[in-house]
């Protein structure tokens, strides 16, 4: 088993790895990091992890937002799991590659507010996943799926990871697994990714996989891509490129004339990504509701939304 002991706990480690680092770096983290320490705002740095929390009854919860700090909400933390490496120094176990190593060991926080819960994924990948459903119910392989073994791995999980609603992980990646899916089975799923990626997310291949393992005969799949608006930022260039043409052409134009035709141009391309992409959530603890901004209008029809209440048997259900 390999590990990684080079853990960077408090501001002072953050200053060791990257206070000292030349401007011109390329890598982008560490350029992250020294303008965190720069920043007059921000007092203090430190990790967050399973070893690095407030522990309760037995549960690692973000520090201020246990059960005992009696915020009527609470934050456990499910991730990373940090272990005893060599020598016995805490550790954070290497996931096959550099990179599902560094995705894998993403914060996971699970926030519960009154009946509802609600996962946050982080970066999490196939590896990450089992060695997560491995450590949670205390086995030391991953069983074969279809095995009994399996399900029942799945069933113990459910106690730790089931949530009404998930925050999908890596922005809707393919390589997540199927078991941690079902030990999540929320009723509404929420996959948040940019417009401007070279990873195609969310994936197609993974929507189908969230409907097979959410809860309900309907899950509802939220994505800030899907429900963006489908028109993207034109090519700044091309608009400028008609812009000076509508100069050229101007002289028999009035002022007035002139700027309006510039206006309907720059409104041609406006990104509206922003304000049509964005998912909410919203929750009293006994109701929920999931929505997102319609391109309408209307002023009395703005929003889509789902909404969902615990029954009399403890299900969730729809109630929209």
């Amino acid at each position: 088993m390999s590990y990684v002991t080079a853990l960077a706990v408090d501001k002072a480690d953050v200053t060791r790895l990257f206070g000292a680092l030349p401007a011109n770096t390329r890598y982008e983290f560490p350029k992250l990091m020294r303008a965190a320490l720069q920043n007059p705002k921000i007092k203090t740095l430190r990790m967050l992890s399973t070893e690095h929390a407030k522990r309760e009854g037995g549960v690692a919860w973000m520090p201020d937002f246990a059960p005992s700090n009696r915020r009527g909400y609470t934050i456990r933390v499910l991730g990373p799991v940090v272990e005893k490496g060599p020598g016995g120094k805490p550790a954070l176990r290497r996931l096959k590659s550099y990179g599902e190593t560094k995705n894998g060991h993403s914060v996971l926080l699970r926030l519960q507010y009154g009946q509802f819960s609600v996962l946050f994924g982080g970066d999490l990948n196939e590896p990450a996943e089992k060695f997560l459903l491995q450590h949670y119910t205390g086995r030391a392989t991953f069983p074969k799926p279809g095995t009994p073994d399996h399900d029942a791995m799945v069933a113990e999980a459910q106690k730790t990871f089931r949530s009404e609603v998930m925050k999908s992980c890596h922005h809707g990646s393919e390589k997540v697994t199927d078991a941690f899916l079902a030990a999540v089975n929320p009723a509404a799923f929420i996959i948040s990714s940019g417009d401007q990626e070279g990873h195609v997310h969310p994936r197609p291949d993974l929507l189908g996989r969230l409907g097979r393992y959410g809860r309900g005969d309907a899950p509802v799949i939220l994505s800030t891509e899907l429900q963006r608006s489908s028109r993207p930022l034109e090519d700044g260039a091309q608009v400028q490129k008609l812009l000076d043409r509508i100069d050229a052409l101007a002289t028999a134009l009035s002022p007035e004339a002139l700027d309006a035709i510039k206006l309907d141009v720059k409104e041609l391309a406006r990104s509206n990504v922003e304000v049509y992409g964005a998912i909410y959530l919203k929750t009293d603890g006994e109701r929920l509701m999931t929505a997102f901004r319609i391109e309408t209008g209307s002023e009395l029809e703005k929003w889509f939304s789902f909404r969902y209440a615990f029954n009399a048997k403890g299900g969730v259900v729809r109630t929209d």
